[in-house]
């Protein structure tokens, strides 16, 4: 058959391609012209084949061993997950799909913290693509998203911290949590005492003397106060009444917690009158 007629062919069908014995280079390129995924059947195609593979389908990069330079960079910039067709791509290219979506950090062998961090910027559920996050990752992480802690497998007291003290529904995600771990996040958030597992129980007298060195710190946080004397936990486990709550700010509390606690008792008192 001659070539005119495998033109024709190519051009209703470009799979014809692939049952053609060394095509000539106009075949191949009416070829990948009319479906650049045909590329695959071509061996050894040159820059101008590969450009219009790529210009035609440009996930056509999976089917070239040996992309001419600036090739991988238009199918990237076309689709991101192009990346995932490119085996151990150079930084330059994971930074260019980073620019799309977080997710492409999948695709990145061993990234430096630089591009683990552009991916977290993007979004902080792509932690769960990046083995052994740096301490900076996880803490950019939780700092956007505490829930970020469920894809640490070890994550740093700082990172844990950050997202327990933000919400301490996220101790959850702390596995094998120790009773000092508990007492620890105490400090942090009394909240955690209605989200403790029922492995772990720390006593009342264990609990009393975290609250007080909580509260007798000149920097208390403000939240942690208002937290505690909102706090139904208390009174769940230990029978607690607000007035109990009140006595141990009284007796324990620096002149700063016991300023937040009359603001907080005063503004629940207001609220009540203007309901």
């Amino acid at each position: 058959m001659d070539e005119e007629k495998y033109l024709e062919l190519i051009k209703i069908n470009p799979l014809t391609i692939r049952h053609i014995d060394h095509p000539s280079r106009r075949l191949q390129l009416a070829a990948v012209e009319g479906n650049g995924l045909m590329i695959q059947y071509i061996d050894q195609p040159d820059a101008s084949i590969q450009e219009a593979a790529i210009a035609n389908k440009p996930e056509a990069i999976r089917y070239i061993r040996q992309p001419i330079p600036g090739l991988a960079e238009k199918a990237i910039k076309a689709n991101w997950y192009n990346l995932s067709y490119i085996k151990n791509p150079p930084e330059s290219l994971v930074r260019l799909a980073l620019k799309q979506s977080a997710w492409a950090i999948r695709y990145a062998k061993n990234p430096s913290e630089e591009l683990q961090l552009a991916a977290i910027e993007k979004n902080w559920e792509a932690l769960q693509y990046i083995k052994d996050p740096t301490p900076a990752v996880q803490l950019a992480a939780v700092r956007q998203n505490p829930e970020a802690l469920r894809y640490m497998e070890s994550p740093t007291v700082e990172a844990a911290d950050q997202a327990i003290g933000s919400d301490a529904r996220t101790l959850r995600f702390v596995m094998h949590l120790t009773h000092d771990q508990a007492l620890h996040f105490l400090g942090i958030n009394v909240s955690v005492l209605a989200t403790l597992p029922p492995s772990v129980h720390i006593s009342e007298d264990e609990c009393r003397s975290v609250l007080s060195q909580v509260l007798a710190r000149t920097d208390v946080p403000e939240k942690y106060v208002r937290n505690l004397i909102g706090c139904r936990a208390l009174k769940q486990l230990y029978h607690w009444t607000p007035a109990d709550v009140l006595r141990l700010i009284y007796h324990k509390g620096s002149c700063r917690t016991k300023q937040i606690a009359v603001d907080e008792r005063l503004r629940f008192k207001q609220n009540r009158e203007e309901s």
